[in-house]
């Protein structure tokens, strides 16, 4: 992968939600005003790509070094955004992702893994105490598919607090 690729799937991986593109992403919004911050996304419940803490409200695609990635938008049951979801549109730019995010932060603070299967890996936000997980289904070497799934401190099911804060700011 050539390196300028590599750079910006980066800092899609790593600074997704936080960067120029993803600043109105702030824990607690509701589905309209995440809306209404990018015309671009779509609304519409997604509870295939939801998990119980979190149904997926709004989602979008975005373009990054020559790359397609998917984000997803969950919220909580009062509708405050409480976790934001990555992954690339084609798994065959997974690799250069994971090995982006571990450059950048480590192998991760904690780690389940199921080889060949399954691999999750989680990190604490240094400077907002968000927490980012990595999700690799398949061999890591190929995967079949991954994504990224930011949320606040406590994790999905937590209530934002009542500052707005970044979704992420690694």
């Amino acid at each position: 992968m050539p390196r300028k690729m590599l750079f910006a799937i980066a800092a899609l991986a790593i600074a997704a939600p936080a960067s120029a593109d993803w600043q109105y992403s702030r824990w607690g919004m509701s589905p309209e005003e995440v809306l209404a911050a990018n015309p671009a996304l779509r609304a519409g419940e997604d509870p295939e790509n939801s998990i119980a803490a979190s149904l997926v409200r709004v989602s979008g695609l975005h373009r990054e070094g020559g790359r397609d990635f998917i984000v997803r938008f969950g919220f909580d049951a009062a509708n405050r955004l409480n976790t934001v979801y990555v992954h690339p549109s084609d798994p065959r730019h997974c690799r250069g992702m994971v090995g982006a995010v571990e450059s950048r932060l480590g192998r991760g603070i904690r780690g389940t893994q199921i080889p060949n299967v399954l691999d999750i890996r989680t990190w604490q936000d240094p400077r907002a105490g968000n927490q980012l997980q990595l999700f690799v289904i398949g061999r890591m070497r190929r995967p079949e598919s991954c994504s990224i799934r930011y949320h606040p401190p406590g994790g999905p099911g937590e209530p934002p607090s009542t500052a707005a804060k970044p979704a992420s700011e690694i």
